[in-house]
């Protein structure tokens, strides 16, 4: 992980260093002595899907602590008696309890603005959705 951040940071230099001219872009293309074995626009490619997959890999992280603790309270509520042995959630319970978890973890990364603004692009998505879904 360190490691793809660090290579992350070495594109974004080089690409910085393609895009700027005059004196100060031929002293930092000077730095990259490889710069002629890829492209600029190959650069860019290969650096949004990095931050592509590293995106993707936090929501799954975020998923599975999400997870992990609904299992953990599911588990908690039958050692306290509050649920059966052979209790097994209803899938529209196992959702809430998910988003919660996912908000809950959410807040511990980011705090309340890391909340705020996947509540605004949620809102954003459904209002979206339902656009196109309503007949015209």
């Amino acid at each position: 992980e360190e490691r793809e951040s660090d290579e992350m940071e070495v594109l974004s230099k080089r690409i910085k260093a393609r895009k700027a001219t005059g004196s100060n872009g031929k002293r930092l293309r000077h730095q990259f002595p490889d710069l002629n074995t890829a492209t600029l626009e190959e650069d860019e490619e290969q650096l949004q899907s990095m931050q592509d997959q590293k995106s993707s890999r936090q929501k799954s992280q975020l998923k599975r602590a999400a997870s992990k603790r609904v299992n953990q309270k599911v588990k908690q509520d039958i050692v306290d008696g509050k649920r059966t042995a052979g209790y097994h959630l209803k899938r529209s319970e196992k959702k809430k309890l998910q988003l919660e978890a996912e908000f809950e973890e959410l807040r511990k990364r980011g705090g309340d603005t890391a909340v705020d603004r996947e509540l605004v692009k949620r809102r954003k998505r459904n209002a979206s959705k339902d656009r196109r879904l309503l007949p015209m």
